[in-house]
Formats: structure tokens, C-alpha cells, sequence
């Protein structure tokens, strides 16, 4: 089940972030100043709020090293954004529809090494060319800013970035970092949501992103 979105502690850029599907462009991007911030399980919530909103919603997992959003939605390994960029599959295949109504969701399609220059190699811009006109926002969850030069390639070709953040004075230091890392880069910060999920014992801060619902892998959607 969806954490109902009241119970996440927002920053001051809350209205922006969640506002900045107004913006000429619809792809929002969630990211992280460093890793095990929770920034998948708050991508999942934003795009099931939107979707249980009426919006038809795209989430897509741009983790190609440590991917958490198949697990999260309980889904099964199958073709996934990997694949899309490396050309062993087409568009289509890798769209999957899950238990909440108007949301589709593309994984990562697996764990690579070094997927830096599969992200760049411009399939992922004519990607989201394509699929921008057939849902009113895509949220793509990327891998830690701070961490890897992933998300700076992603951030690039997003209207607006959302950070994910835990509370507290570090925190702050680590995203005055990453904002200079994005505007360096001609990104859009729209704001930054403040996230402190609960944990419990044996959590992997670095590893493992907080689960909390499951949904149903049923066949490709044939919307696109």
C-alpha cells in the first residue's frame, strides 16, 4: 500500500516540485545528494498520488546499477530500461502496468557495471521523446547524485529534479553540494523533499530502499 504523501516531511521547494508538471516539460526527475535516502520509495509514492490523481503517470527506474523499483512493485524480472538503450527491445515491451490505475512502470532491467555511457548515448533523450505525449507526468528515479555521474546525464534531459533528503545539518552540506552539481549542468532544482522513513533492524542504508506494497504483473500496456 502507498505511504499516503501527508506523511512525508517536505522542504521549502515543495510547491515547486510537486507544481513543476506545469512546465513546459512533463519528466520530473528524483534523485538523491547520496545513496539509502529513500528517493525510489518517494518516486513510487509522487507517481501513485498523481496517478490515483486521474494523471496518467510513467515511472522509470534510470538505476541501472542498484534498480529497487521492480522489487518495491513486486514485479517479476522482465525487459526494463536496459534494454530499451541497448536496442534488444523496443518501447512497448518494456512498459508494465501494476495495481494502481493510470500508472505504468519501466525497470531498470537489470544491474550493470558501468551503464554511464548507455545512458548518454542519446537513445534515452529520443525515448522520452517519444513517450512525453502519452502521459501527463514521468518520474524517473536515478541513482544518487553525488555517487555516480548517472544522474547528472538524466537530470539533464528532465524539466525539473527533485532531492531527496534525510533531515539534519549533514544533510543540508550534501545538498548544497549536489545543487551546485546540477546547476553546473543546466539543470532545473525544483526542490527538495525532507524524507526520514522509519527503519528497522538489519536495514542497509546503501543498499536497500524502504518496501511497503506490492502489485500484480500483468501484461504490457497498449496505450502507447
Amino acid at each position: 500500500m502507498l505511504m499516503p504523501l501527508e506523511e512525508f516531511r517536505f522542504g521549502r521547494g515543495q510547491r515547486s516540485a510537486l507544481a513543476a508538471t506545469r512546465r513546459r516539460s512533463n519528466v520530473m526527475v528524483v534523485t538523491g545528494a547520496t545513496v539509502g535516502v529513500g528517493k525510489t520509495y518517494v518516486a513510487a509514492n509522487l507517481a501513485g498520488l498523481n496517478a490515483r490523481a486521474g494523471k496518467r503517470v510513467l515511472l522509470i527506474d534510470a538505476d541501472l546499477r542498484h534498480g529497487r523499483v521492480a522489487s518495491l512493485f513486486g514485479l517479476s524480472p522482465g525487459a526494463g530500461l536496459a534494454h530499451v538503450l541497448s536496442g534488444r527491445t523496443d518501447i512497448k515491451a518494456a512498459l508494465r502496468s501494476v495495481d494502481v490505475r493510470g500508472l505504468h512502470v519501466m525497470t531498470a532491467g537489470g544491474e550493470l557495471a558501468d551503464p554511464s555511457e548507455l545512458l548518454s548515448n542519446g537513445r534515452l533523450s529520443e525515448m522520452l521523446r517519444q513517450l512525453m505525449p502519452h502521459y501527463d507526468v514521468i518520474f524517473i528515479d536515478t541513482p544518487a547524485i553525488l555517487a555516480f555521474a548517472d544522474a547528472i546525464t538524466v537530470a539533464a534531459l528532465g524539466g525539473s529534479t527533485i532531492l531527496i533528503a534525510p533531515p539534519g545539518p549533514q544533510s543540508d552540506d550534501e545538498l548544497e553540494d549536489a545543487v551546485n552539481v546540477l546547476q553546473r549542468t543546466g539543470a532545473n532544482v525544483a526542490g527538495v523533499i525532507y524524507n526520514a522513513p522509519p527503519r528497522r533492524a538489519g536495514d542497509d542504508r546503501r543498499r536497500a530502499y524502504p518496501t511497503g506494497y506490492a502489485a500484480r504483473r500483468r501484461r504490457s500496456p497498449g496505450a502507447f
